[in-house]
């Protein structure tokens, strides 16, 4: 997609977007809490880790309407690996949503990504660092009390992540489903 691994280090998170209508914030609850083991902070927003690979990869999620927003922080994480999560928390949201198997190989992400709030997903052109959880916040966001900060605690729980029979195969063609990473600046 053009970022090199120079060009992602600049940037402070990858941020994506997906549309859904009809989506629920029930079954975000349940999918965001119950599958994937995220706190939710927020009316509307959770925050996690899971487990890809042998990485522990840092989520932020919002939803904005029929808007999903997918926030990974993590700069050391790879880019592909970020794109492998946002793949597989997209395909069980459709799935949940039009009750059918999405396989997450039909997840398409396009665009690039660059800096936003941790807390709220707004873009930001300065943004704050939290001392405590290193994140970075916009100035409503900026102090641990006002983006209910986990400190470390967080970075010691991982979400199991469930991955499909390798006998599971998709019967019939399906459409795919487009996530988009948000640019900035």
């Amino acid at each position: 997609m053009g970022i090199t691994r120079r060009g992602l280090m600049a940037i402070s998170g990858i941020l994506f977007s997906l549309i859904l209508a009809g989506l629920t914030l029930k079954i975000m609850r349940d999918l965001m809490v119950g599958g994937f083991g995220l706190r939710e902070i927020a009316p509307g927003s959770w925050r996690g880790y899971i487990r890809e690979g042998r990485y522990n990869v840092e989520v932020h999620i919002k939803r904005r309407g029929d808007e999903v927003l997918f926030l990974l922080p993590d700069k050391s994480i790879p880019e592909e690996i970020c794109k492998k999560v946002v793949r597989r928390l997209s395909a069980k949201l459709y799935a949940l949503l039009h009750k059918t198997e999405m396989p997450p190989d039909r997840v398409e992400i396009v665009g690039p990504a660059n800096s936003f709030c941790y807390y709220c997903l707004e873009p930001v052109y300065m943004p704050f660092r939290c001392n405590r959880c290193g994140g970075y916040f916009c100035a409503e966001h900026r102090l641990p009390e006002k983006h209910n900060c986990p400190g470390d605690e967080e970075r010691r729980a991982v979400a199991p992540v469930r991955r499909p029979d390798k006998g599971e195969k998709a019967e019939k063609k399906r459409k795919k489903l487009f996530v988009k990473a948000i640019a900035c600046g």
